[in-house]
């Protein structure tokens, strides 16, 4: 049925990626190991977030700039964090678990990765877009956001803290959602 929408969209392509990419996670295997499964989110949601924008109507050029931008597959093993006791019962590997869970090493991996992607947003998509005060000011709130999930990563390690660095990193990519509406509002 997917497909058969997807075809009807003209997305046959985005729809057979979709498709690939979650047979994968989901019958392959690679959902219990760290790496593959943070391909296969991040690739499954580049695949989706393309196929929105085409259906929205924006060019591929624009759509890719700002998935590529607001992606960064660095920071996807956020949410694994508040999972590992559930993934250790499952027998899953995910990427904080690798690196050691409560180790510095797995923070700065998803640091780097929030930092990349906050950066990128900023200055590819939100500045060239709006380079006035509007743009400015939404810059500052998005870095803002992007820095108090780092700081709550580190400052509380307990799996409620994670839990809580993961509901605040999805309030960060809401609100990218809505930096883009006003960035390019004026287009």
């Amino acid at each position: 049925m997917y497909l058969a929408f997807s075809c009807f969209l003209g997305l046959a392509k985005r729809g057979l990626v979709w498709i690939a990419i979650m047979y994968a996670h989901n019958f392959l295997g690679f959902a219990t190991f760290g790496p593959t499964k943070d391909m296969c989110v991040g690739f499954g949601a580049l695949s989706q977030l393309m196929a929105a924008w085409t259906i929205g109507g924006a060019s591929p050029e624009m759509g890719w700039k700002w998935t590529k931008t607001i992606l960064i597959m660095c920071a996807i093993p956020l949410q694994d964090l508040r999972d590992v006791p559930r993934d250790l019962k499952a027998g899953c590997w995910t990427t904080p678990m690798i690196l050691g869970h409560q180790s510095a090493t797995v923070r700065f991996y998803i640091t780097a990765g929030i930092f990349v992607a906050q950066y990128r947003f900023i200055t590819e998509c939100i500045l060239e877009q709006r380079d006035n005060a509007v743009g400015w000011v939404t810059s500052v709130v998005i870095a803002f956001m992007g820095l108090t999930v780092i700081v709550h990563l580190f400052a509380d390690r307990s799996l409620h803290g994670d839990q809580i660095s993961y509901r605040l990193y999805t309030v960060v990519f809401l609100a990218q959602i809505a930096a883009a509406c006003v960035a390019l509002k004026a287009h």
